[in-house]
This record gives structure tokens, sequence and C-alpha cells, in this order.
């Protein structure tokens, strides 16, 4: 899937993880305190989520020391109160208390909405508290597998996930300085121990960046599907259907160049083999790259009936 696809620490690796039986749409959560306004999630997406990153914290931070000892900081650095962690709706002391949930919890934010997670530790650092955008960068960090970009993610209270690929730079120590994300660019001025004490940030225009995909839509047909996705630049393209456990069904186009705008193409409800699958959930992926190389990465949920 979209998450665990973006750690190659977790391959080959057994973890199991704490589900419930609810359903897609049967619930929604607000990730966000009230220093930033709501971001709501599907309450399956929020749970997936959160148990997800209980393994990537246990496989890909745990077992790298440089990130164990940061991960180890940032509780120590924030203390008991509340307000020193981006999820503050927790009784003082609890991330002291229950270091294990410190990383899973902020996957509950990062996944709602990376860019607001962003925001909240910005206004937190503004408000003279710096621990909660030290966290957010962190997280950041960890799904950048020290690469020169990250994944920021925004999932919906249907279950609709996307995913852009965000440049980051770092420092002549490997550390963190810059990303730019949603028009904006963001620099960093980091202390000794890695900590930020500063930060600028610059608008910058979105046809000078990535051709992200702002949106993908899947219409069930009485033989398939119609597919319509909307990019804010011309860009080169893969479509692909998948099904729930995220092994491609088909791909419908690939290497295919799309203009900006509104875009339409249309799935007969086969797979590779040319068969017609079978009744169910299928999740369709649109991934745009611009010519720059980065990348930007939408997911819908798709119901085939027969």
């Amino acid at each position: 899937g979209p998450m665990a696809g973006d750690l190659r620490d977790l391959e080959g690796r057994e973890a199991g993880i704490n589900l419930w039986d609810g359903r897609i749409g049967d619930s929604r959560e607000n990730s966000f305190p009230g220093d930033v306004a709501p971001g709501r999630i599907d309450g399956f997406c929020a749970v997936a989520a959160h148990e997800v990153n209980h393994v990537v914290d246990a496989f890909a931070v745990e077992g790298r020391a440089t990130l164990r000892n940061r991960r180890n900081k940032l509780i120590a650095d924030s203390g008991s109160e509340p307000l020193n962690f981006l999820r503050s709706m927790f009784a003082p002391g609890f991330f002291a208390e229950n270091p294990g949930e410190f990383f899973a919890s902020i996957a509950n934010q990062w996944f709602t909405d990376s860019e607001k997670t962003l925001a909240l530790g910005l206004v937190r650092f503004d408000a003279g508290r710096r621990d909660p955008i030290n966290q957010a960068l962190f997280f950041a960090d960890v799904y950048s597998q020290g690469g020169n970009s990250t994944s920021f993610y925004r999932v919906d209270t249907a279950g609709h996930i996307s995913r852009t690929q965000v440049p980051l730079a770092r420092d002549a120590k490997g550390r963190l300085v810059k990303l730019t994300a949603g028009g904006t660019v963001y620099r960093f001025t980091l202390a000794a121990d890695g900590d930020v004490r500063g930060y600028s940030r610059r608008a910058v225009s979105l046809a000078a960046g990535s051709p992200l995909c702002s949106s993908v839509t899947a219409v069930p047909t009485r033989s398939g599907a119609d597919l319509q996705f909307v990019l804010t630049a011309p860009a080169v393209i893969e479509l692909s259907v998948l099904n729930v456990a995220g092994r491609t069904v088909r791909t419908v186009v690939g290497r295919h160049e799309a203009e900006a705008g509104r875009n339409h193409l249309v799935w007969d409800g086969r797979n590779a083999a040319g068969t017609c699958v079978p009744a169910g959930r299928y999740l369709v992926r649109l991934t745009a790259r611009a010519e720059d190389g980065t990348a930007a990465t939408v997911m819908a949920l798709l119901m085939v009936s027969r």
C-alpha cells in the first residue's frame, strides 16, 4: 500500500497490528487540536495509520540508532506538558509514561493532513513552544529514508488517500533544513543539537513546482469505471487498479502524457489477463511525474458490482 511501500526497512519483516471491525465510512475523527482548523479523517483509516506506524516505529526508527536517539530526545525534551506535543489532547505526562505511543500518535495527524501537521508545529513555535515543529520534521525525516524527498499525505472522511512527494534539502550533517510543500518553501535554522531555532517561509508559484494530482474520482459503470482526475500542470501519469491488498489488477495506462486540467479515462472492468474482475472493493491509484522527477500519488476507492 502507499504507506508501507514508502519504507524499505519493513520489507521482509513480520509484525502484527491491532485493528477493529469498523468499515470505511462508519466514523470520522478530527485529528487536530484547536490551534489549527479541524482536519477530519475516516475513523478506520485513522486506526490503520496509527497501528501501522507502531510497526514503522519498531523497525524503521528503533532499528537505527540516529533515529532512535532522536525520537527519545524529542520525548524527553517535551516533558509532561501536553502543548509540547503535536498530539496535545492527552493528559499531562501521557507520552512520558507511554513512549511507545509517541510516533504512532503523530501518524494520526500526518496521514490526515501532513501540511496541517507542519502548520500546527509552526503555530506552536510562534507561540514559544519549539518541540512540536521538531516532532513534525522528525516524522518527515523518517519517511524520507535519508533521501531528498518525503511523503506528505491527506486522507479524507471517505477513505480517499493522496500522497505527494515533497522535495527536501539537508545541511552538511544530513539534517533536514528545507522543504517545499503546498506552494511554500520552508527553511529551518537548527541549533547544534538539531532542534529548530528559527524558520522562514516563502510562497512560490504552483506552476513552478510539482504538477500535483489535485483529485481522482472513480465512478462505477455497468462494465467497469469512468476514471476522472485533475492535474495542476502537464505530467506523465500511470493509472492502475489495485485489489484491497495493494496488488495491481490492471495498469490502465502507463507513461501516458496528460494535460493540465480535467482528464478522463475508462477501465473496462478486466484484469491484466482480460478476465472480468469479481465484484468487490478496489483501489484506483494515479501517479503523476513532473519533468524534474518529482511525483504525486492520489488514490480513490472503487466499488465494483456485478
